[in-house]
């Protein structure tokens, strides 16, 4: 029973993150819809050096500096990997980690939104992102809840 609770918040947290990837994640600063924004935040890890480089160049302006945000997405699925082999502590950790980065979207107003690799200015967050946002926190409460009913044993 204490499995199942647990794999109901994933599943509900897995399909909160699924929905993000249909719906725009912000508007303006070209293409905000949720997959070609998980696609391109890989490509945002690759690019996030040039943040030192903007850093000291004097021209500085937090067009890199976000894309450490997108390291949240696959600290999701190392999330995922630890719960199935029951290790809570690691994973209420770095569960706890990818909702700050996640969390941290919020603040950032210019972001490598296309392929070209140049920041550009993005508006309003949108429904995805708030999906997006969910799906940390439903992971981040299957991880409390799992490490809970471990620790006592699957009695409330």
């Amino acid at each position: 029973m204490k499995e199942k609770i647990k794999y109901i918040f994933v599943a509900c947290s897995f399909i909160l993150f699924v929905m993000a990837c249909f719906n725009p994640v912000f508007v303006g600063g070209g293409n905000g819809q949720g997959l070609l924004c998980l696609i391109f935040g890989a490509f945002g890890i690759v690019i996030f050096p040039l943040f030192f480089l903007e850093l000291f160049s004097g021209n500085f302006d937090y067009g890199y500096f976000w894309n450490f945000v997108w390291l949240a997405n696959p600290l999701y699925v190392a999330v995922i990997f630890l719960l199935c082999k029951s290790k809570y502590k690691p994973a209420i950790k770095i569960s706890g980690l990818s909702l700050l980065l996640a969390s941290s979207f919020i603040f950032c107003n210019r972001l490598v939104t296309s392929e070209s690799g140049s920041p550009g200015e993005i508006g309003a967050k949108d429904i995805g992102y708030y999906l997006w946002l969910s799906a940390f926190v439903f992971m981040f409460l299957a991880c409390i809840v799992g490490y809970w009913l471990n620790r006592k044993g699957g009695k409330p």
